[in-house]
């Protein structure tokens, strides 16, 4: 039984068992199996820059075309949705900070799998998000369920998201 006396000893014990002794055999097999392909040892030859650039930090492609591509419309959407084009188009011009930030909050993950949009599995899908009156969409703010990178993405007003109706 967890304790105001025995809290610290607590926490000690389950960031031990996640990340210390209960993490010690997987440590190990991820070790042995990348020695297999290259050298563990090799590695220390790199700075933890070099390494993040060499195993990380790949430019991802944010474009229209390939998010147009890449992202699934249902529930309310379909690929020709202004609010889906709306997005398309901010998502495409963030910086890297915010792309970053972005993809935290769609999966929990600041870095994309391999294949970028294409090897997230399932796919990013956007669905519309309903609103109850007397309440408008633009009461709402995106949510997100992450098991299955799945937006939920209210139907703003287009003044709202800077665009005019036919511009």
């Amino acid at each position: 039984t967890v304790t105001s006396d025995n809290v610290d000893e607590y926490i000690k014990e389950v960031i031990n068992a996640i990340i210390g002794e209960g993490a010690r055999l997987q440590a190990k097999a991820f070790r042995e199996g990348l020695s297999k392909l290259f050298p563990v040892a090799d590695l220390q030859a790199f700075t933890l820059d070099e390494l993040v650039m060499l195993f990380g930090n790949a430019d991802e492609d944010w474009s229209v075309e390939t998010l147009s591509e890449a992202l699934e419309a249902d529930n309310g959407f379909n690929v020709e949705s202004r609010a889906i084009r709306s997005l398309i188009e901010v998502m495409s011009e963030y910086d890297a900070p915010t792309r970053r930030e972005y993809l935290q909050f769609l999966t929990e993950s600041p870095k994309f799998p391999i294949g970028g949009f294409r090897g997230l599995n399932p796919l990013l899908t956007v669905v519309r998000k309903p609103h109850e009156a007397p309440l408008t969409a633009d009461d709402y703010l995106p949510s997100v369920m992450i098991c299955v990178i799945y937006l939920k993405l209210p139907e703003y007003t287009p003044i709202l998201l800077g665009f005019q109706e036919g511009a």
